[in-house]
C-alpha cells in the first residue's frame, strides 16, 4: 500500500514537472494578424505591429490597444500590469492569448516588445 502511494505521488510530480517544462520551452506561433483563426483561440500567440490607438478603460483597470500590420487590424488588452504609455506609432511586438470578443479576435497580451 506504502508503495502505491509512493509510485502515485512520483507520477504526478513527474506530469507536473514535465508540463511545467512544457510551457517554460514553448514558444507562442508567429502570425500575421489575418491569419488569426479559430484554430487560434485561447492558444499564445506573436504579432508584430504599429500601435495605431490606445484607449483606457478606467472603470475596469483596463487598456485597449489597436495595432495594425500589413494584413490588418486587431484589439490588444492589457491589464494594470503592462505599461501602456508612450505605445502610439509605435512598432511592437506583442505575445499574448488569442481570445473572442462580441465575435471579433482579440489578443490578451502577456507581453510587449518595442
Amino acid at each position: 500500500m506504502k508503495n502505491t502511494h509512493l509510485l502515485s505521488l512520483l507520477v504526478t510530480i513527474l506530469g507536473f514537472s514535465t508540463l511545467l517544462i512544457f510551457s517554460l520551452i514553448s514558444k507562442p506561433i508567429e502570425l500575421n494578424i489575418s491569419n488569426i483563426n479559430l484554430n487560434h483561440l485561447n492558444k499564445e500567440v506573436k504579432i508584430t505591429g504599429e500601435i495605431i490607438n490606445i484607449k483606457k478603460i478606467n472603470n475596469y483597470n483596463l487598456t485597449i490597444l489597436t495595432l495594425q500590420d500589413k494584413t490588418g487590424t486587431i484589439n490588444i488588452t492589457l491589464d494594470k500590469t503592462l505599461n501602456s504609455n508612450k505605445l502610439t506609432h509605435k512598432s511592437s511586438t506583442i505575445i499574448g492569448k488569442v481570445t473572442s470578443y462580441k465575435n471579433q479576435y482579440q489578443i490578451q497580451a502577456k507581453k510587449i516588445i518595442i
